[in-house]
């Protein structure tokens, strides 16, 4: 399995989630130094209330495991573990569970015990070092991510600048006085009417990588601060709790947005977006369509050959692999064409360091970004558009 993120507390249990490294499943888990607990990660709550159908299709394919079939000594033919034949159940061990349910183990070999209890005293000392350096670790980001959900960025960088002025050299002065006007106002009614452009300030968040992004409410609060936006540590902490919530589950904030509605988390992130330096550097969408002719009349665009953006921020990586994963989509079991788009990226930012899952490398675009069709083609069985950012 690939660990994608994890913490751990101080009496040394570590959580987290890993990928299944055959298949992009993904499930939380639990060490506690005597038990291994596991069980599907659902995408936003699906619990009590919800209907038996989005377990369904949340599940689909954890009913599927490559190994199924186990040859057996002395015996002609194969012996087959029990295989789950509902979409609401997943293999533990040799048995079929309910997605609801949890893997649990509690080895009684001597070689898993010790594992066990050295990574228990492993975590314990973990937790005493993050706690003497700084805010940087894997855990202690991850806590503060869930504590101090996303920040509200407020003060735009670009409310007082039009669309047909941006790109003169008087306009990053003019847009720079806005700045100063915005921060010192105590009215932030404005924000959603604010045009999804990236401002030619000169003060920005980070550097165009992730690494120097930040990974808490306090980091960006404090980096607006030196960029001279001056936002409240409440801004910033809904902030960053917008964007938690975008990593987790977007559907409800990209229904918003395409259906002209407004949503404070679309604003929020806009607001990240228009505040960061974008990531330098090229990034990738993963996408599928239900056959493969669907797929290359998407690919011409328009007759501009500009791409279908949907209208609604979009989410990208700067990992190849992540958006192979989702253009082949894991959560859908019907025959499905990927798609990859990529592109050298202008004006999105990095969120890696605030997502849920930060092994996405994700990069977010905001719903009026254009792409510009620059060639297809078709590469083991996947269309791949190379695309410019216009």
């Amino acid at each position: 399995v690939e660990v994608l993120d994890f913490k751990v507390d101080d009496t040394g249990k570590i959580s987290g989630r890993f990928k299944d490294s055959a298949r992009p499943r993904v499930f939380d888990f639990e060490l506690d130094g005597n038990t291994v607990n596991f069980k599907p990660y659902a995408p936003g709550r699906m619990d009590s209330g919800d209907t038996v159908e989005q377990w369904e299709e949340f599940s689909s394919g954890y009913a599927f495991r490559f190994d199924a079939k186990v040859k057996t000594k002395g015996k002609a033919g194969d012996a087959k573990k029990p295989q789950c034949v509902k979409p609401t159940a997943y293999n533990c061990g040799k048995a079929c569970i309910n997605i609801k349910n949890n893997c649990k183990s509690n080895p009684d070999d001597a070689k898993s015990k010790d594992r066990l209890e050295k990574l228990k005293a492993a975590g314990i000392d973990y937790t005493k070092e993050t706690k003497k350096s700084t805010p940087k670790s894997t855990a202690k980001t991850k806590k503060e991510a869930k504590k101090t959900p996303e920040i509200d960025k407020n003060a735009k960088v670009t409310k007082e600048i039009s669309p047909s002025e941006k790109g003169k050299e008087s306009d990053i002065e003019e847009g720079k006085k806005a700045t100063e006007t915005d921060v010192k106002s105590e009215d932030r009614t404005e924000t959603s009417k604010q045009p999804d452009e990236k401002p030619k300030n000169l003060n920005l968040v980070g550097n165009g990588d992730h690494e120097s992004m930040p990974s808490t409410a306090e980091e960006y609060h404090k980096a607006l601060e030196k960029a001279g936006v001056n936002i409240s540590e409440k801004e910033a902490k809904a902030t960053v709790e917008s964007i938690y919530k975008w990593t987790k589950d977007s559907t409800d904030i990209r229904a918003d947005q395409k259906a002209g509605e407004e949503n404070d988390h679309a604003d929020r992130i806009s607001n990240y977006v228009r505040n960061s330096t974008p990531y330098k550097g090229e990034v990738y969408r993963g996408i599928h369509f239900g056959t493969k002719k669907e797929a290359l009349n998407w690919a011409k665009g328009d007759k501009d050959g500009v791409l279908d953006n949907q209208g609604a921020h979009a989410s990208w990586s700067s990992s190849l692999e992540t958006a192979e994963e989702f253009s082949d989509d894991f959560f859908i079991e019907e025959k499905r064409f990927p798609v990859v788009i990529k592109t050298i990226n202008k004006s999105g930012a990095s969120i890696k360091n605030l997502s849920n899952i930060r092994g996405e490398d994700e990069v977010i675009v905001l719903k009026d970004t254009r792409h510009r069709v620059k060639s297809v083609k078709e590469e083991n069985g996947r269309i791949i558009v190379e695309a410019e950012e216009i």
